[in-house]
């Protein structure tokens, strides 16, 4: 997806920044997942895009969780535009569209929300997020995927 995503990105003048725990394994078919990170990369790209950030970043954390006594792997995109109004925040994944120049980006991210929960049967949430980074505070929006980890010998698995 990262090569896809690439050129695009670069292009932007939008860095990646890829943190990973180790190898984990999940349930899905692999063409779904990639659709589901195409649109949160791109989501965070129209993001910066229209934040103005000029040095735009996105930086991807996949990690190992334990939540009541199971494993999943947590997958968070976070990009360093202002952030989403917290009117897009409570609509950004909802099938109904209100605001037809957005069209594309809103119905890419409710078909993934549908992909995560019915296919993967993961989670998916956005919020706003602040940190202080060398102290220069840093905001923007993080999407966390939470999906379920399996074993590296089940055969319908996907690395991540």
């Amino acid at each position: 997806v990262l090569r896809i995503m690439e050129p695009s990105l670069a292009y932007a003048n939008i860095f990646i920044d890829l943190h990973s725990d180790e190898s984990l394994y999940i349930y899905g078919y692999e063409t779904e997942f990639e659709q589901v990170l195409l649109s949160l990369l791109n989501s965070s790209k129209q993001h910066l895009a229209y934040s103005g950030v000029e040095d735009g970043k996105i930086v991807i954390q996949i990690s190992n969780k334990m939540i009541h006594e199971h494993h999943y792997a947590q997958v968070t995109i976070e990009d360093n535009g202002f952030g989403l109004l917290t009117d897009d925040l409570e609509k950004i994944f909802r099938p109904t569209i209100e605001h037809e120049e957005r069209n594309h980006k809103l119905v890419a991210l409710y078909m993934a929300k549908e992909i995560v929960e019915n296919h993967i049967n993961g989670t998916i949430d956005v919020c706003n997020y602040q940190n202080i980074v060398e102290d220069e505070l840093i905001t923007g929006t993080r999407y966390t995927l939470t999906l379920p980890v399996t074993e590296k010998e089940d055969k319908d698995r996907l690395p991540l």
